[in-house]
């Protein structure tokens, strides 16, 4: 039963399941964070260095609150993801908004 359960529960995750990731830009900084997996916080003024700790971040918490090994795959590109939502926008204003983007998560054997 255990492995039916989502990631967000404290048990084993699925061998296969999709995360919603949340972008927010808040007083300078590019946040990232997810209700799906617990412990998912990623802030910096660089969103493109924000955007490449995604993928090792999720993959060490499900690693250290699972016993896991799974690959991350992101739903975008971090160029069509800064553009669709202006993170690499003209001014601030165009960045200041919530964003969303999915990352699909496969256990490893």
């Amino acid at each position: 039963m255990a492995d039916e359960m989502s990631v967000g529960v404290v048990c084993q995750p699925p061998n296969f399941w999709i995360a919603k990731i949340s972008y927010e830009f808040i007083e300078e900084n590019h946040v990232f964070t997810s209700d799906e997996i617990p412990g998912l916080l990623i802030i910096s003024r660089d969103p493109k260095k924000a955007w490449r700790q995604i993928i090792p971040t999720i993959e060490t918490l499900i690693s250290k609150n699972h016993n896991v090994n799974c690959q991350v795959v992101l739903g975008k590109e971090f160029k069509e993801f800064g553009k669709k939502h202006s993170i690499i926008g003209d001014t601030e204003a165009e960045k200041m908004s919530l964003k969303e983007t999915f990352a699909v998560i496969t256990k490893v054997a």
